[in-house]
């Protein structure tokens, strides 16, 4: 079980992605815990990343330094798994997570695939789990607990996530995400999930909407209104891809998306 001293570090590193401070702070209290092994790994990839710009250690250092991270995972990956599978997997549940598939970065697990129950069992369990980046959390309507959905939007630990794609969100369901202030979501889709227009407002003023790089509300009810509140949302980049195929939009909604959005919009042809 950690510690308080060991969850305060954790809770660091989740508060600070982009910094690597935290992360060389926990690698040193590993090495003072009998965890060289672990810290070294976090010490290494975290070197591979900032060294990246570097085009000289792209061909001279990294390699060596890549090949030493293999090893070191390749000693100890399912050790260093097994706190988070066994908090994600329920007992007598039957269910298995494949760890073929899951990849660290800058010492820690990023690119981890959940329904909208396992999000909810790792926000349950995240004082006791090292912190998880690059979260992709799917599901469609099938089981969708609008419960544990509206539990994981008002998490302060959806920071973890970049990926958002629901097939069964109702509008209120995006009135419960667009409440919370801790997503970084790059990517969202809620495609034919039969959404208003009120959604789209909901979407247009979520300050969070400027993570936002691609956007998926093709194959739902988003008519005019919804369209000039997204082209005048002062928080989604120009940049974001926004796909709004198969909704009711007159010649004057698709001419603000286009406006605001160019080529970055894809529509239905008229």
């Amino acid at each position: 079980m950690p510690t308080d001293e060991q969850r305060a570090l954790r809770s660091a590193i989740r508060a600070h992605p982009d910094d690597d401070t935290p992360r060389l702070v926990y690698a040193d209290w590993l090495d003072e815990h009998n965890e060289p092994a672990r810290a070294e790994f976090v010490r290494v990839q975290c070197e591979i990343e900032r060294l990246r710009p570097d085009r000289r250690a792209v061909r001279k250092t990294i390699p060596g330094l890549k090949h030493r991270a293999w090893v070191l995972e390749s000693a100890h990956r399912a050790r260093w798994l097994e706190p988070l599978f066994r908090a994600l997997v329920r007992q007598g549940s039957g269910v298995k997570l494949e760890t073929w598939g899951v990849s660290f970065h800058r010492g820690f697990v990023h690119g981890l695939a959940l329904d909208v129950d396992g999000a909810h069992r790792l926000m349950t369990a995240e004082g006791e789990v090292e912190p998880v980046f690059g979260v992709r959390i799917s599901q469609g309507w099938a089981g969708l607990s609008a419960k544990k959905l509206a539990a994981v939007f008002a998490w302060d630990g959806i920071a973890c996530a970049d990926l958002l794609a629901f097939s069964g969100a109702t509008d209120n369901d995006i009135g419960a995400l667009t409440a919370g202030t801790a997503a970084r979501l790059s990517k969202v889709s809620f495609r034919g999930c039969g959404l208003s227009d009120a959604a789209a407002e909901f979407l247009a003023a979520w300050p969070c909407a400027r993570f936002v790089r691609e956007l998926n509300l093709s194959g739902n009810r988003i008519g005019d209104r919804g369209a000039a509140a997204l082209a005048a949302s002062p928080h989604l980049p120009e940049t974001c891809q926004l796909d709004m195929e198969a909704n009711p939009l007159t010649a004057h909604g698709r001419h603000k998306l286009v406006a605001r959005f160019g080529g970055n919009v894809t529509l239905s042809l008229a």
